[in-house]
């Protein structure tokens, strides 16, 4: 069977927002450092967050562990994606708008929001390293392939974007002062940052948007009869076991999968 282009692209689309959000927020460093309190500490604050953010992949293992069939499994995959990736969404709408909201803490001043919202991200991120690829394997091989390709995306869109709009660009210039009390001059080199073609506002929004584009195309993968051709397993829904059940309308998946004679031929 020939591999379909659009359902290639759909899956290029899909596997980009994988660790999206995440990437995006690294490579706006050097301008976030200078205007948030924490300043070159804030990579060793992200660093730690993302640790704990950890504990999505492990509640989802362990979710996934007292399924026992494989349509809950199926069901629980599904309404996972869709839960985390319009969260990665959300998230980075929110980011675009607040991340330079700052409270006090015993005195101290923090990127509180910012934090806050880096650890949503960063739970977003975690989860789909275990849910993306499970659900790319219900597909033909070559499909593994475009989610590959678009994974491997999810760094290099934003760091295009931030070179694009010239993200830590500047040039170190001659800076001397007088000290009149002391008759004496000093001489310093101090940066001067170039403007950004675009504010970081409108950089977490460009990233929301492409997050919301993986939202509709995993739609379209997991609903569309044209994108379900290309299972290697096909469905046998029992409507009776399906009605009544909270995740059924977030997933099409059956109580058992069955090989159809057409995928028994690919197979072969």
């Amino acid at each position: 069977m020939d591999t379909k282009v659009l359902v290639f692209i759909l899956f290029i689309v899909f596997g980009w927002s994988s660790w999206m959000d995440i990437s995006g927020v690294f490579v706006e460093l050097p301008i976030m450092v200078h205007k948030q309190p924490e300043g070159w500490n804030l990579p060793a604050y992200f660093t730690i967050i993302i640790q704990f953010a950890n504990i999505g992949p492990i509640t989802y293992g362990l979710l996934r562990k007292f399924r026992t069939s494989e349509a809950a499994r199926d069901r629980l995959e599904t309404a996972t994606i869709y839960i985390i990736t319009i969260v990665g969404a959300l998230t980075m709408l929110f980011l675009a708008f607040f991340w330079q909201v700052t409270s006090y803490i015993n005195g101290v001043e923090h990127s509180t929001v910012l934090l806050v919202l880096i650890f949503f991200l960063a739970l977003v991120d975690c989860t789909s390293s275990v849910t993306f690829l499970p659900f790319a394997g219900k597909f033909r091989a070559e499909y593994t392939t475009a989610y590959y390709i678009g994974e491997g995306m999810c760094s290099f869109l934003p760091a295009t974007l931030a070179f694009v709009q010239g993200s830590g660009e500047y040039e170190c210039i001659n800076t001397t002062t007088e000290a009149n009390s002391t008759n004496t001059t000093s001489y310093f080199m101090q940066p001067r940052y170039d403007p950004l073609l675009f504010p970081v506002r409108d950089f977490f929004l460009a990233l929301s948007s492409m997050i919301a584009l993986s939202v509709m195309a995993f739609s379209l993968l997991n609903y569309s009869g044209y994108c379900k051709t290309e299972f290697t397993k096909s469905l046998k829904v029992k409507p009776e076991q399906e009605k009544g059940t909270v995740l059924s309308i977030l997933s099409p998946v059956a109580d058992d999968y069955k090989y159809n004679e057409s995928s028994s031929e690919v197979e072969s």
